[in-house]
This record gives structure tokens, C-alpha cells and sequence, in this order.
């Protein structure tokens, strides 16, 4: 695949034509699409550190299930979100139920410590965790039977995704693990997040690190009551902004000095070049989060394509359908590109 930095057709209605307003009302509009048969399962993480939460989508067959469940098939598709989600997030759940639709077999993940899976470790969620993404996909490769996987990460997720595929690139070109990654997405990933950061302290983006933070101290609540690595931080006064916040909760939590030093050791940007996998990162012009810019000085390979879209805003790309209903666009590009790699 060459190197291209290639618009995509999105076009949503005059009065949805913002970043903004698409971005702001993706965190209000959520219509889920419910997924039957979900198995869950509680991963060991690598270093002691406990486990996190996977879950298992087929297509069963209603006459005979006991014959599709034993016919699983041994390849998946990965599912990664972002800051503030889990397995549950809107577009992992509505990505995963088209997926599965199609017959696919679906494995959605929560970053470790986030959802339901921060009952199971002290750690945080963030975009250094690419290593504890390996060991999961090498668990499902032992105990579920999957030797093939296409991947896509959401935002934060995307960072993990990519920075998994090129600090393991020779692992996956030689070979030396028993299981694949045949093609690889990330949707709006924060490629450099000390950049995403700074861009997030602006006047009109201010609102964004609010709205975060008060997720983020939400938790910190929540997981102080169960952990005492959480309840040894200090809680006020409360950060206000997200390199405050990652400072003083991220960074240390995760094993970084500082968040200085999380951001430079776990952004993709620089790694990038390193990827061996084919992989696709869908980004948009008018993102208030994930700001263009970043991607403008990346380095890119042959294996790496950069697609660009306007005014889809952050994991927004709502749009009005022919019949009238509003839906986002990015699900079916992603099920659609997903379909494309299909390695049968």
C-alpha cells in the first residue's frame, strides 16, 4: 500500500457542518445496538498487576448453537476504546453488533482499569498499554483459539493500538508468536498526546478537559473506596486541566515519573514509522480533541495510510439518512474497511 493522505466523502447536514457540534452531541446522541451472547472473560495482566475484562461476540445459529459454538472460527476482530469508555462505549457496541451480524467473531476489550474491569486492577487507563494488549491477545491465541486478528482502536485506543504494532513489529513480520495481525484501524487516535494536551487548554477546547476531568474525578473517587494506590493521592485541589490530572494521577499510577514522561514514552507518533502491519488511520480536519496538526508532521511508511475527513469532529460523523434517521457514519466505514480485510 502506498503512502497517501487521501480524503474520505463525509458529508453531514449544513446545521451538523462543526467539529464541535458533532463532537458534543456524540457525547449526548447514543443509540446502542444490543449484542446477544456475550461471554466474558477475566484476563491476567503481565506483571502481577491483576487482570481486566474481555468479551466474546459470535453469530450463533439459532437452529443448532451447540454445532456454531464449537465452529468458532479461529480468526477476530479486536476492539479497543477510548478515554472515559470501555467494551460498552457506544461505537464498540454498535461496531461490534454489525460485525457480528456479518458472522464475524468480535473480542472487545476494557483498557485495563477501565469499566467494569477497574474492579480488577489498580491500574489506570492509558495509552502506554500496549504491552497488556499483547498478552491478551496472546491469552485468546491459547484459550479461545485465535491465530488471526484484525484490529481497530477508538481515540485512546487507536494510540494503544498503534503503538502495540510498532514497538512489536518484528514479532509479528518474523513471526515469533503463534497468532497474526493481518490489518489494523485507528479512528481518531491522539498519536501525541502532550500535543492533544496543550491543544485541549485553548478557549473554545477548554470546555473538552473540563468534561473530561470531571469523568476522570469521578473515578479517582470510585477507586480510591477499593484500591489504596488510588486512596495515597491527594484529591485536592482537584486538577484543572488533563496534564494536571495525568501528573498527578496518570503518570504515577501507570509507572511514569511524570506526565512529561508518559506522554513522550507512550504516544505512537514517533513509532509510526515502524509499523509492519496494514493499517488505516481515519482522521478528521475539524477534531477539537485530536487536532490535525499532529498528523501533519507524522512519518508515515508504505504500510500505513492516512485518510482524512471535515467537520466529522471526535468520534461524532452523525448524519442524516435518506429515510430521515440520524446514525454515524464511522460505523459502517469501519465495518465496512473490516469486511474489506477479511482474510477468508
Amino acid at each position: 500500500m502506498d503512502e497517501t493522505r487521501s480524503p474520505v466523502a463525509f458529508r453531514p447536514p449544513w446545521y451538523l457542518r462543526s467539529g464541535h457540534v458533532q463532537t458534543v452531541l456524540t457525547a449526548i446522541y447514543r443509540p446502542k445496538l444490543s449484542l446477544a451472547n456475550t461471554e466474558q472473560y477475566a484476563v491476567p495482566l503481565p506483571n502481577g498487576v491483576g487482570s481486566t475484562y474481555i468479551y466474546e461476540n459470535y453469530a450463533i445459529d439459532a437452529i443448532a448453537p451447540e454445532v456454531s459454538s464449537a465452529k468458532r472460527p479461529s480468526s477476530a476482530i479486536l476492539m479497543l476504546h477510548g478515554l472515559g469508555s470501555s467494551h460498552g462505549g457506544t461505537y464498540m457496541s454498535n461496531v461490534a453488533a454489525k460485525l457480528v451480524a456479518r458472522g464475524e467473531r468480535v473480542i472487545r476489550v476494557d483498557l485495563p482499569g477501565c469499566g467494569p474491569s477497574a474492579n480488577l486492577t489498580w491500574l489506570p487507563g492509558h495509552a502506554g498499554c500496549s504491552e497488556e494488549i499483547w498478552a491478551i491477545l496472546d491469552w485468546c491465541h491459547k484459550n479461545l483459539g485465535i491465530d488471526d486478528w484484525r484490529a481497530v482502536g477508538f481515540s485512546l485506543g487507536g494510540n494503544v493500538l498503534l503503538r502495540m504494532l510498532a514497538t512489536r513489529a518484528e514479532d509479528l513480520v518474523h513471526r515469533r508468536v503463534p497468532w497474526t495481525i493481518t490489518s489494523a484501524l485507528a479512528v481518531a487516535p491522539p498519536i501525541d498526546l502532550a500535543e492533544c494536551c496543550e491543544g485541549m487548554e485553548g478557549k473554545v477546547n477548554r470546555w473538552y478537559a473540563r468534561h473530561f476531568i470531571k469523568i476522570l474525578m469521578a473515578e479517582v473517587k470510585l477507586r480510591s473506596t477499593m484500591w489504596p494506590q488510588w486512596a495515597e493521592i491527594a484529591m485536592s485541589p482537584q486538577p484543572t486541566s488533563i496534564r494536571q490530572f495525568d501528573d498527578r494521577f496518570t503518570a504515577p499510577l501507570a509507572g511514569f515519573r511524570d506526565a512529561n514522561e508518559y506522554y513522550r514514552e507512550s504516544s505512537s507518533s514517533a513509532l509510526l514509522r515502524n509499523i509492519a502491519t496494514e493499517t488505516t488511520l481515519l482522521c478528521d480536519r475539524h477534531d477539537p480533541i485530536v487536532q490535525a496538526k499532529i498528523f501533519d508532521k507524522a512519518i508515515l511508511n508504505s504500510k500505513l495510510r492516512l485518510e482524512w475527513t471535515q467537520r466529522g469532529g471526535h468520534l461524532g460523523y452523525l448524519y442524516r439518512t435518506t429515510d430521515g434517521r440520524y446514525t454515524r457514519w464511522a460505523d459502517d466505514w469501519v465495518v465496512g474497511r473490516i469486511m474489506e480485510s477479511n482474510p477468508s
